[in-house]
Protein backbone atom coordinates (compact mmCIF):
# COMPACT_ATOMS: atom_id res chain seq x y z
CA UNK A 1 0.00 0.00 0.00
CA UNK A 2 0.95 3.76 -0.83
CA UNK A 3 0.00 6.54 0.88
CA UNK A 4 -0.08 9.55 -1.04
CA UNK A 5 0.61 13.01 1.59
CA UNK A 6 -1.59 16.09 0.49
CA UNK A 7 0.63 18.80 1.84
CA UNK A 8 -0.56 22.61 1.74
CA UNK A 9 1.68 24.50 -1.33
CA UNK A 10 -0.29 25.35 -4.55
CA UNK A 11 1.62 23.00 -6.24
CA UNK A 12 -0.24 20.08 -4.29
CA UNK A 13 -2.82 18.96 -6.63
CA UNK A 14 -0.81 18.87 -9.61
CA UNK A 15 1.56 16.48 -7.85
CA UNK A 16 -1.21 14.64 -7.04
CA UNK A 17 -2.67 14.07 -10.59
CA UNK A 18 1.10 13.15 -11.48
CA UNK A 19 1.44 10.39 -8.55
CA UNK A 20 -1.80 8.85 -9.41
CA UNK A 21 -0.78 8.44 -12.92
CA UNK A 22 2.52 6.78 -11.44
CA UNK A 23 0.87 4.59 -8.87
CA UNK A 24 -2.49 3.51 -11.64
CA UNK A 25 -4.25 0.80 -9.89
CA UNK A 26 -2.06 0.06 -7.06
CA UNK A 27 -3.78 0.18 -3.43
CA UNK A 28 -3.25 3.73 -2.20
CA UNK A 29 -4.30 6.00 1.00
CA UNK A 30 -4.72 9.51 0.65
CA UNK A 31 -3.80 11.59 3.96
CA UNK A 32 -3.75 15.35 4.38
CA UNK A 33 -2.54 17.79 6.63
CA UNK A 34 -4.03 20.90 7.77
CA UNK A 35 -6.00 23.24 5.18
CA UNK A 36 -5.14 20.21 2.44
CA UNK A 37 -7.45 17.95 4.06
CA UNK A 38 -10.87 20.70 3.91
CA UNK A 39 -9.67 21.26 0.41
CA UNK A 40 -9.59 17.62 -0.56
CA UNK A 41 -12.76 16.49 -2.22
CA UNK A 42 -11.77 13.27 -2.51
CA UNK A 43 -12.15 10.08 -0.05
CA UNK A 44 -10.00 11.01 2.84
CA UNK A 45 -8.49 8.06 4.48
CA UNK A 46 -6.22 10.16 7.08
CA UNK A 47 -5.75 13.73 7.94
CA UNK A 48 -3.07 14.76 10.51
CA UNK A 49 -1.57 18.03 11.61
CA UNK A 50 0.56 19.73 14.52
CA UNK A 51 -1.78 21.93 15.19
CA UNK A 52 -4.11 20.50 17.59
CA UNK A 53 -5.57 24.35 18.44
CA UNK A 54 -7.26 24.17 14.75
CA UNK A 55 -8.42 20.63 14.90
CA UNK A 56 -11.98 21.59 15.47
CA UNK A 57 -12.86 24.14 12.84
CA UNK A 58 -10.85 22.60 10.42
CA UNK A 59 -13.01 19.40 10.31
CA UNK A 60 -16.17 21.58 11.27
CA UNK A 61 -15.26 22.65 7.84
CA UNK A 62 -14.67 19.68 5.97
CA UNK A 63 -17.91 18.46 7.51
CA UNK A 64 -20.08 21.47 6.36
CA UNK A 65 -19.01 21.10 2.71
CA UNK A 66 -20.61 17.43 2.81
CA UNK A 67 -17.39 15.27 2.50
CA UNK A 68 -16.11 12.25 4.36
CA UNK A 69 -15.36 12.54 8.04
CA UNK A 70 -14.99 8.77 8.41
CA UNK A 71 -11.48 9.14 8.20
CA UNK A 72 -8.56 8.42 10.81
CA UNK A 73 -7.52 11.98 12.77
CA UNK A 74 -3.92 12.03 14.36
CA UNK A 75 -1.98 14.00 16.38
CA UNK A 76 1.54 14.68 18.00
CA UNK A 77 0.14 15.32 21.50
CA UNK A 78 -3.46 15.09 23.20
CA UNK A 79 -5.75 18.29 23.56
CA UNK A 80 -8.56 18.63 25.86
CA UNK A 81 -12.14 18.18 23.84
CA UNK A 82 -10.65 16.68 20.76
CA UNK A 83 -10.91 12.96 19.60
CA UNK A 84 -7.66 11.78 17.81
CA UNK A 85 -4.90 8.84 17.62
CA UNK A 86 -1.99 10.27 19.11
CA UNK A 87 1.62 9.33 17.69
CA UNK A 88 4.93 11.29 19.18
CA UNK A 89 6.37 13.22 16.50
CA UNK A 90 9.48 11.43 15.22
CA UNK A 91 11.72 14.07 13.23
CA UNK A 92 11.22 17.51 14.00
CA UNK A 93 10.01 18.73 10.51
CA UNK A 94 6.45 20.07 9.00
CA UNK A 95 3.27 18.78 9.28
CA UNK A 96 4.19 17.46 5.60
CA UNK A 97 6.73 14.96 7.13
CA UNK A 98 4.49 13.73 9.71
CA UNK A 99 1.95 12.46 7.54
CA UNK A 100 5.00 10.50 5.81
CA UNK A 101 5.78 9.13 9.61
CA UNK A 102 1.74 8.60 10.29
CA UNK A 103 1.36 6.64 6.76
CA UNK A 104 4.53 4.69 7.58
CA UNK A 105 4.15 3.97 11.43
CA UNK A 106 0.39 3.64 11.92
CA UNK A 107 -1.14 2.79 8.39
CA UNK A 108 0.59 0.14 7.47
CA UNK A 109 1.96 1.68 3.77
CA UNK A 110 5.05 0.51 2.42
CA UNK A 111 6.18 3.91 1.61
CA UNK A 112 4.98 7.65 1.14
CA UNK A 113 4.85 9.83 -1.78
CA UNK A 114 4.83 13.59 -0.78
CA UNK A 115 2.33 15.59 -2.87
CA UNK A 116 2.82 19.48 -1.83
CA UNK A 117 5.27 19.46 0.25
CA UNK A 118 8.20 20.87 -1.50
CA UNK A 119 9.87 23.01 1.45
CA UNK A 120 10.31 25.78 -0.88
CA UNK A 121 9.60 29.49 -0.69
CA UNK A 122 8.25 30.19 -4.32
CA UNK A 123 5.61 27.83 -4.10
CA UNK A 124 3.44 29.65 -2.05
CA UNK A 125 0.73 28.09 0.32
CA UNK A 126 -3.21 26.66 -0.44
CA UNK A 127 -4.52 28.90 2.14
CA UNK A 128 -1.85 32.19 2.64
CA UNK A 129 -1.05 34.74 -0.26
CA UNK A 130 2.49 35.00 -1.25
CA UNK A 131 5.57 32.83 -0.24
CA UNK A 132 5.85 30.42 2.50
CA UNK A 133 8.68 31.50 4.39
CA UNK A 134 9.04 28.44 7.19
CA UNK A 135 10.68 25.92 5.14
CA UNK A 136 14.61 26.10 5.88
CA UNK A 137 13.90 25.16 9.92
CA UNK A 138 12.32 21.77 8.55
CA UNK A 139 14.43 20.66 5.86
CA UNK A 140 16.96 18.89 8.42
CA UNK A 141 14.10 16.54 9.73
CA UNK A 142 13.53 15.61 6.02
CA UNK A 143 17.44 14.42 5.87
CA UNK A 144 17.25 12.96 8.77
CA UNK A 145 14.00 10.60 8.10
CA UNK A 146 16.21 10.05 4.42
CA UNK A 147 18.98 9.01 7.05
CA UNK A 148 17.17 6.73 8.80
CA UNK A 149 16.00 4.86 5.64
CA UNK A 150 12.20 6.09 5.17
CA UNK A 151 10.82 5.61 2.35
CA UNK A 152 9.66 8.61 1.47
CA UNK A 153 9.67 10.17 -1.81
CA UNK A 154 8.65 13.51 -3.21
CA UNK A 155 6.56 14.80 -6.72
CA UNK A 156 8.47 18.40 -6.38
CA UNK A 157 10.63 21.18 -5.24
CA UNK A 158 13.33 20.76 -2.68
CA UNK A 159 12.04 17.55 -0.73
CA UNK A 160 12.34 16.21 -4.80
CA UNK A 161 16.04 16.48 -5.14
CA UNK A 162 16.53 15.74 -1.45
CA UNK A 163 14.85 12.54 -1.17
CA UNK A 164 14.20 11.57 -4.98
CA UNK A 165 11.33 11.30 -6.91
CA UNK A 166 8.98 8.50 -7.10
CA UNK A 167 9.14 6.04 -10.23
CA UNK A 168 8.31 2.37 -11.32
CA UNK A 169 11.70 1.16 -10.02
CA UNK A 170 10.87 2.12 -6.12
CA UNK A 171 7.82 1.27 -6.29
CA UNK A 172 8.40 -1.81 -7.43
CA UNK A 173 11.52 -2.21 -4.79
CA UNK A 174 9.07 -2.02 -1.86
CA UNK A 175 7.35 -5.19 -2.11
CA UNK A 176 5.79 -5.58 1.09
CA UNK A 177 7.48 -2.38 2.52
CA UNK A 178 8.14 -1.96 5.61
CA UNK A 179 7.71 0.31 8.18
CA UNK A 180 10.17 2.92 8.91
CA UNK A 181 10.41 1.46 13.08
CA UNK A 182 9.08 -1.85 13.53
CA UNK A 183 5.66 -1.98 15.10
CA UNK A 184 6.07 -2.46 19.19
CA UNK A 185 5.36 -5.73 20.97
CA UNK A 186 2.04 -5.70 22.60
CA UNK A 187 2.66 -5.32 26.28
CA UNK A 188 1.91 -8.10 28.22
CA UNK A 189 0.38 -7.93 31.23
CA UNK A 190 2.49 -7.45 34.43
CA UNK A 191 0.55 -9.25 37.73
CA UNK A 192 3.04 -7.88 39.93
CA UNK A 193 1.47 -5.33 42.79
CA UNK A 194 2.55 -1.57 42.90
CA UNK A 195 4.84 -0.73 45.71
CA UNK A 196 2.31 1.34 47.82
CA UNK A 197 -0.95 -0.04 46.59
CA UNK A 198 -3.40 -2.94 47.62
CA UNK A 199 -2.38 -5.90 46.51
CA UNK A 200 -6.06 -5.88 44.52
CA UNK A 201 -4.84 -2.90 42.57
CA UNK A 202 -2.63 -4.03 39.89
CA UNK A 203 -0.76 -2.28 36.68
CA UNK A 204 -3.26 -4.18 34.58
CA UNK A 205 -6.41 -2.67 36.18
CA UNK A 206 -5.03 0.99 36.49
CA UNK A 207 -5.01 4.01 34.07
CA UNK A 208 -3.79 7.28 34.06
CA UNK A 209 -6.69 9.70 32.50
CA UNK A 210 -7.58 13.75 31.98
CA UNK A 211 -11.56 14.46 32.46
CA UNK A 212 -12.64 16.32 29.89
CA UNK A 213 -16.21 16.96 31.45
CA UNK A 214 -17.83 16.28 34.61
CA UNK A 215 -19.71 13.02 34.45
CA UNK A 216 -21.61 10.36 36.85
CA UNK A 217 -20.37 6.94 36.29
CA UNK A 218 -22.78 3.61 37.11
CA UNK A 219 -21.13 0.82 36.17
CA UNK A 220 -23.00 -1.98 35.28
CA UNK A 221 -23.92 -4.53 37.72
CA UNK A 222 -22.67 -1.92 40.64
CA UNK A 223 -24.92 0.15 43.17
CA UNK A 224 -23.15 2.75 43.38
CA UNK A 225 -21.82 6.06 41.03
CA UNK A 226 -18.67 7.51 40.87
CA UNK A 227 -18.27 11.25 40.34
CA UNK A 228 -15.50 12.28 37.57
CA UNK A 229 -14.83 16.54 37.80
CA UNK A 230 -13.75 18.23 35.22
CA UNK A 231 -10.18 19.01 34.08
CA UNK A 232 -8.71 16.38 37.16
CA UNK A 233 -6.00 14.56 36.23
CA UNK A 234 -4.61 11.05 37.38
CA UNK A 235 -4.78 7.40 37.74
CA UNK A 236 -8.06 5.70 38.10
CA UNK A 237 -9.43 2.13 37.87
CA UNK A 238 -9.09 1.33 34.42
CA UNK A 239 -12.97 -0.23 34.33
CA UNK A 240 -13.69 3.45 34.73
CA UNK A 241 -11.57 5.12 33.00
CA UNK A 242 -12.42 2.51 29.97
CA UNK A 243 -15.73 3.86 29.89
CA UNK A 244 -15.04 7.17 30.55
CA UNK A 245 -12.58 7.48 27.58
CA UNK A 246 -14.75 5.30 25.22
CA UNK A 247 -17.73 7.83 25.83
CA UNK A 248 -15.90 11.40 24.96
CA UNK A 249 -15.66 12.08 28.59
CA UNK A 250 -12.08 11.56 29.19
CA UNK A 251 -8.64 10.78 27.02
CA UNK A 252 -5.66 8.24 28.69
CA UNK A 253 -2.40 9.82 29.22
CA UNK A 254 -0.18 6.77 29.13
CA UNK A 255 1.10 4.98 32.57
CA UNK A 256 1.57 6.61 35.45
CA UNK A 257 5.11 7.41 35.80
CA UNK A 258 5.81 6.75 39.77
CA UNK A 259 3.56 4.54 42.21
CA UNK A 260 0.98 6.44 43.92
CA UNK A 261 -0.90 5.94 47.19
CA UNK A 262 -4.33 4.22 47.14
CA UNK A 263 -6.16 7.66 47.36
CA UNK A 264 -4.35 9.13 44.60
CA UNK A 265 -6.60 6.31 42.37
CA UNK A 266 -9.63 7.43 43.89
CA UNK A 267 -8.94 11.44 43.88
CA UNK A 268 -11.21 13.14 41.80
CA UNK A 269 -13.47 10.68 41.80
CA UNK A 270 -16.14 10.53 44.33
CA UNK A 271 -18.72 7.49 45.46
CA UNK A 272 -22.26 8.09 45.86
CA UNK A 273 -25.04 5.64 46.21
CA UNK A 274 -27.25 4.79 42.97
CA UNK A 275 -30.37 6.20 42.86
Amino acid sequence: MIALCLGGARSVWEDLERARALVGDAPALVVACNFAGIAYEGRLDAWVTLHPEMCAPWRAERAGRGLNTDYRFFMHKARRGVSAEILPQGWYGSSGLYMAQVALERLGCAGAILCGVPMAAEDGHIHWPGPWTEFARYRPGFLAAQAEGAEIRAMSGWTAEALGQPDAAWLASLGGGRMVSPPAPEPQPQRVPLQGWPAQIERTEVMHIEVLRDRILTLPGRRASVKFKAGWAGATKRAWGDQLVADGDAVELGAPTRPQAEAEVEAGASTESAA
